[in-house]
């Protein structure tokens, strides 16, 4: 009895994955089907392991031989905490690899999970956009990753947890590439990286799919084209929250979340106390008023006319500095903030809401109160 039902369940998972027809990108006996691009770095294999060594200062890849568009990658690895690798998806190789890599990062920034475009634009998304994401990756232990790349879609979970999200058309296909990186002059070679159960599916995708977790966050580097807009003057959403009316003139919706625009009423001595945004930048135009704007280690005063723009990532706040209510037209871009208005206008309905509450919230939307 007890081999039948161990027959069944094996019987049964094999029959699971053969429906969802998982390839093998590794044959778990030698690197047919696998090309070493770049530096110096060897790759063997051990006990249907692919084992990478460092050596030299420039990063090495052991890449498929063929393309890849769209596909769900999943794959286990254990890597030397003193050493840096990454999982190549799409990429192309000129001069050198490029294209977007999965970071392995067994450092203490722990930005294992991220998404990166090697020797292109850098960092796409930094695990600073997922600070849960950060603890997903285990030194000492074989950590999974699954990656679906799907149409525009970029996303990846480490150990079962997401860590990130893009929307990006820079390439479509490419090789998919196991890294060894670099080292200094400094350093010794011969730190490893190993990598098993390489696996790969392309049929039945959407079906297959994760998809991307509720509230959290996907980052759109797609460039989207600006139609013409006409807002009548008595148009606007209104919401008062911290003090501030604030009526949302252009949304999000209205501009495929390109970018939005809202009109905020601050009293006398009002003012959003010191925050930072992840995802937007901001462009203030003083309306009415004179105001005063705090950004890192400077103070600027901005009267009527005047404009502050304000990249993201920026410590920042402002106060209306004059007697009367001050009027101050707000770009964003991307847009969506919107949304974290909703939310703080709803809990705001029967009093000031709870700090803890509001500090929440607004990490959901990449935004980070500095001061209680």
């Amino acid at each position: 009895m007890k081999f039948s039902i161990s027959f069944f369940l094996v019987s049964f998972c094999f029959s699971a994955l053969a429906q969802e027809n998982w390839q093998p990108l590794f044959n778990g006996k030698d690197l047919t089907g696998w090309k070493i691009r770049g530096g110096e770095a060897s790759y063997k294999v051990e006990s249907e392991t692919i084992i990478g060594t460092t050596k030299g200062r420039y990063n090495t890849f052991l890449s498929t031989a063929r393309d890849y568009s769209d596909f769900i990658l999943e794959l286990e690895l254990f890597v030397d905490p003193a050493m840096n690798s990454g999982i190549q998806i799409r990429s192309h190789e000129s001069e050198r690899v490029l294209g977007y890599q999965i970071e392995v990062d067994p450092a203490a920034r722990a930005w294992s999970g991220g998404i990166y475009d090697e020797s292109r634009r850098g960092w796409l998304y930094p695990l600073t956009y997922n600070p849960k994401g950060q603890k997903a990756f285990k030194n000492g232990i074989w950590n999974k990753y699954r990656i679906e790349a799907i149409g525009n879609s970029i996303r990846v979970w480490v150990n079962g947890v997401f860590t990130s999200a893009l929307l990006d058309d820079k390439d479509a296909s490419g090789f998919i590439a196991l890294q060894v990186h670099g080292i200094g002059d400094e350093e010794t070679p011969g730190k490893q990286i190993k990598w098993r159960n390489v696996k790969i599916l392309t049929e039945g995708l959407e079906k297959a799919a994760w998809g991307l977790p509720e509230n959290e966050f996907e980052l759109n580097m797609i460039k989207k084209d600006i139609s013409p807009l006409h807002v009548d003057a008595e148009k606007g959403k209104t919401w008062n929250v911290f003090g501030l009316k604030i009526i949302g003139k252009i949304l999000s919706e209205d501009t495929d979340g390109a970018y939005s625009v809202i009109v905020s009423h601050t009293p006398a001595n009002g003012g959003p106390p010191l925050h930072i945004h992840e995802n937007e930048e901001e462009v203030f135009y003083v309306l009415e008023g004179s105001f005063e704007f705090t950004y890192g280690n400077n103070k600027v005063t901005a009267d009527k006319g005047d404009m502050v723009v304000l990249p993201k990532n920026l410590p920042h706040s402002f106060k209306n500095t004059g007697t009367s209510t001050g009027i101050t037209m707000n770009t964003m871009t991307p847009g969506g903030l919107e949304k974290f208005f909703d939310e703080i206008a709803a809990i705001s309905k029967n009093g000031p809401p709870d700090p803890k509450q509001v500090s929440e919230i607004a990490m959901k939307y990449k935004m980070r109160f500095l001061t209680n």
